[in-house]
């Protein structure tokens, strides 16, 4: 019986020594529960964190959205404006090829215009000194013959004064165009 009590002592002391174990591996585990609490919080303190930055990322990929529609906005006006400079450059090479004929017309009918008048001119001052001649070398002064040189003079002289103006109108209409 002896070796019996040995025995049972031994297997209380065992089993003593296993509950102190145990007991020791409680404490660890409830130390290891409370650190894996602990990463647990952390996690959750992460991902809320994270979660902020998911939406702060939203918020900037947001605006940066807004801002690419704008910029898409400007590139839509500038192209508008492009394409009214265009029509406006078009516009305006068109009115220079006008004016560039009207120059040219305008040119063309002064050229004519002193072309034509000079031979009349010409004959005009050859008839007026020839009239003049006729009627100062003539010995009877005939007074109806000099009456009807004096109002050929003097028509003469207003259709002359008549071309004058119509050539200054001309000369005014080129300038102002």
């Amino acid at each position: 019986m002896n070796d019996l009590n040995k025995i049972l002592e031994e297997i209380v002391k065992g089993q003593a020594r296993a509950e102190t174990k145990i007991d020791q591996f409680g404490d660890r585990f409830d130390r290891i529960e409370g650190r894996l609490d602990n990463i647990d919080g952390s996690i959750d303190g992460l991902e809320v964190k994270f979660d902020g930055l998911e939406q702060r990322f939203d918020g900037l990929e947001q605006r940066f959205d807004g801002l690419e529609q704008r910029f898409d906005g400007f590139e839509q006006r500038f192209d508008g404006l492009e394409a009214r400079f265009e029509g406006l450059e078009v516009r305006f090479d068109g009115l220079e090829v006008r004016f560039d004929v009207l120059e040219q017309k305008v040119d063309d009918i002064h050229k004519k215009t002193i072309e034509g008048l000079a031979p009349y001119f010409a004959n005009l001052e050859e008839y007026i000194e020839n009239s003049f001649r006729t009627v100062s070398s003539s010995s009877n002064r005939n007074s109806i013959e000099i009456d009807r040189h004096e109002r050929l003079i003097e028509l003469l002289s207003k259709r002359s004064v008549q071309n004058e103006a119509d050539i200054s109108d001309l000369k005014r209409i080129v300038k102002n165009q």
